[in-house]
């Protein structure tokens, strides 16, 4: 049984590395370059950015699906191919721009359509993941299998935008975009393959949870209503501007596809190495004060976006590496909390719900952005060296939110939690620590090498002292 779950694990492994690249293509920066190509307004990026979120609300239905299909790997394999596969005629869409069309209606239903498989496919893959794995390797399984696709994902990510910036100098951007994602999809197929040959495993007693109960827990479970409704405020605050940080890059600040993905990666990537130091904070301290640190500390954010001139946009790799750590405390600790307030009979249809619920809240943020840019339209204005243009006002909107949700946080009701001069004492502790040991190596360091000079100096000195005797000798 061992051998066979470690197998399994292997096939895993191999699905989430071939599977990364297309992921990648499909979202975030590089989505949001090729939107723009295709000609995309800020409204329609808003939607086109916030459909992954809406969508989560088809993880409700994956029960059923499961139940009418009766086999979760073939719904989670199948769901996933088709979701990556819808993107074969999205990438062919540029050839719509030489004949003048408007590709951006078929882009959205196209998008939407494989964000729809691909939540069936994850909502069936949790599932059978959980109950394959036993519970003492789950938390070193999923902590590897990302650190292996997080590593993948920053590499494509910083290839392609070397790759794009070749084909743009030579007026070939879309060529480029759907080479990456022709590519992408085959790597897709090869997961798929992996992914049929993951072991099956026999479904656990289901959870039986009307919706009615859900409500009822949403209502009574004092400390659970607490964390959503901060949750859901922080959540509305920060999909307000999300459109538009890659758009700002692009348009505003005027980067070059590889600087904006290197971005990317500095801000993905950080937060896996990051994040088992914020998990042992979390373990030590509880939620409320690693959320009122980080919270506060990344509410900052924004302004320096609505700051920064192109002049200054190299400050923004500083911003990069200062909102990946901070974010990674945020994630993790959003994700425990919510795990956190629920009862242990209740725990996955709940999560479920709580899952839509973000989603959609995320997905009504983003499309305020989307309103707010469109009803400024070109507005700009020029102060000295710095210039407002309308995204500025999503980034300030976003500010005024993140500040309005941090008091939310004394209401979570989280009795055995630390106070925040806690968090900050050991941050401190371990920085004092890391420094000391630093200085204590090179104080090591210096005297190894004044010892080996000074006995060098010696022997020189000695040879020295003889020949000079000889000489006066001679």
């Amino acid at each position: 049984m061992r051998e066979h779950i470690r197998e399994s694990l292997r096939f895993a492994y191999l699905e989430g590395f071939f599977g990364a690249p297309i992921a990648t293509i499909t979202s975030g920066a590089l989505l949001t370059g090729f939107a723009l190509y295709l000609g995309a307004t800020p409204f329609e990026i808003s939607i086109i950015l916030a459909l992954p979120f809406v969508t989560q609300i088809i993880q409700l239905f994956g029960p059923g699906i499961i139940d009418t299909f009766g086999d979760r790997r073939a719904v989670t394999a199948y769901g996933t191919f088709f979701a990556r596969l819808t993107w074969f005629p999205i990438a062919l869409l540029p050839i719509l721009l030489m004949y003048g069309w408007d590709p951006i209606p078929l882009f959205l239903a196209l998008a939407a359509l494989s964000l729809i498989f691909y939540n069936f496919g994850l909502n069936s893959w949790l599932i059978w993941m959980s109950d394959l794995i036993p519970r003492n390797l789950r938390g070193r399984f999923f902590g590897r299998r990302n650190m292996y696709v997080g590593v993948v994902s920053t590499l494509v990510l910083l290839g392609a935008g070397v790759f794009l910036d070749l084909f743009t100098r030579h007026n070939l951007e879309g060529t480029g975009y759907a080479v990456l994602i022709l590519a992408g999809i085959v790597l897709g197929y090869f997961s798929f393959r992996y992914q049929m040959r993951v072991a099956d495993a026999p479904e656990k007693t289901k959870e039986s949870v009307s919706l009615r109960e859900l409500m009822q827990e949403f209502r009574t479970n004092k400390r659970f209503s607490s964390i959503l409704l901060f949750i859901s405020v922080w959540t509305l605050a920060t999909g307000i501007a999300a459109p538009f940080y890659y758009v700002h890059l692009f348009r505003f600040i005027e980067w070059t596809y590889s600087e904006v993905t290197i971005y990317a990666a500095i801000a993905t990537g950080l937060p896996l190495i990051v994040q088992p130091f914020w998990g042992k904070i979390l373990d030590r301290v509880g939620h409320k004060p690693l959320l009122h640190l980080c919270g506060t500390s990344v509410t900052i954010a924004p302004l320096v976006w609505i700051l920064i001139t192109p002049a200054l946009a190299h400050l923004l790799w500083i911003e990069a590496m200062f909102s990946g750590v901070l974010w990674a405390g945020i994630n993790i600790t959003v994700f425990n909390i919510v795990l956190y307030a629920l009862p242990g009979e209740r725990k996955a249809p709940v999560v479920a719900v709580f899952s839509a619920v973000t989603g959609f809240i995320n997905f009504i943020g983003m499309l305020l952005g989307g309103i707010v840019v469109s009803i400024l339209g070109s507005l700009s204005f020029q102060v000295g060296e710095w210039q407002f243009v309308v995204y500025h006002a999503t980034f300030f909107l976003s500010f005024v939110g993140r500040v309005s949700s941090l008091g939310l946080i004394r209401k979570i009701q989280e009795p055995e939690a630390k106070q925040v001069i806690v968090v900050a004492q050991m941050i401190a502790s371990g920085l004092t620590k890391r420094i000391s040991l630093g200085r204590q190596f090179w104080v090591f360091w210096t005297k190894l090498n004044g010892k080996n000079g000074t006995k060098k100096h010696g022997k020189n000195g000695k040879n020295a002292e003889v020949e000079q005797n000889n000489n006066q000798r001679a």
